[in-house]
């Protein structure tokens, strides 16, 4: 945030300061630009750092998660994953999910943003999961 104060002096100094009444038009264009740096270091600050874990056996599916958000809480660990079907790269599916590492269990806490109430699942049938519960199950909290 120190960044964007500094460049805001130096605008504000080449432009002999502020007079709003008489720059209307570079006031909105500073504004604007303002607004947009904010956002822009407000979305670096939550990167996140996803790494392809699981892949179908066909190949044609693939699963991702995000490494800054493994929480374990004794034999649960709740992480963000999102998974994507080659043919359609653009239609990623974004997932908060939690795995029980002793039961073999999974359930989606949301998907797409949207909240779920979703009891558990046997990981039995789904490979996917299967090989994220596994990496899941061997990491530690950050």
């Amino acid at each position: 945030m120190q960044l964007f104060w500094q460049w805001f002096r130096v605008v504000q100094r080449r432009l002999g300061g502020f007079n709003l009444a008489i720059r209307p038009s570079v006031r909105c264009g500073v504004m604007g630009l303002s607004l947009w740096l904010v956002l822009t270091l407000n979305l670096a600050a939550q990167a996140t750092n996803w790494q392809a874990i699981a892949h179908s056996t066909d190949g044609n599916s693939l699963q991702y998660v995000d490494l800054d958000s493994l929480v374990r809480q004794g034999p649960v660990t709740q992480l963000e994953t999102y998974w994507l079907d080659r043919a359609q790269p653009a239609a990623k599916t974004y997932a908060t999910t939690e795995y029980h590492c002793d039961r073999q269990q999974y359930r989606d806490l949301a998907l797409n943003g949207q909240p779920q109430q979703q009891d558990w699942h046997s990981i039995e049938q789904d490979e996917l999961n299967q090989r994220v519960l596994e990496f899941a199950c061997q990491q530690e909290s950050p």
